[in-house]
């Protein structure tokens, strides 16, 4: 039986089988050796490209965004402050702030 060919190159001092198999739910396992010989941690993600020759697997690292963590925080009421939806809701806000301050005076 011919040896089937792989498409990307691995770490030359990694031995690891050559085939691995999709399960009825479309997952695919990276053997270990070779994410290992990587450093890819569990749960890493992965850009995928559908070439001539067969799929592409990169990769990625996602940086999440703080102004939308901030955001998400405010909105669920963690931080330092609410979330407005007006400018005037944040000045009324903010106004009701410094009497509180000016009253424990």
């Amino acid at each position: 039986m011919p040896r089937p060919t792989a498409h990307a190159q691995t770490a030359p001092s990694v031995t690891v089988p050559r085939l691995t198999r999709m399960t009825s739910k479309n997952q695919v396992t990276i053997h270990k050796a070779l994410t290992d010989a990587r450093g890819l941690p569990a749960r890493s993600l992965f850009q995928i490209e559908d070439l001539a020759e067969g799929f592409l697997l990169r990769p990625v690292t996602v940086t999440p965004d703080p102004d939308r963590q901030a955001y998400l925080d405010a909105k669920a009421g963690k931080g330092l402050s609410p979330v407005f939806t007006t400018a005037a809701e944040g000045i009324a806000h903010l106004r009701k702030a410094v009497a509180r301050r000016r009253a424990k005076k």
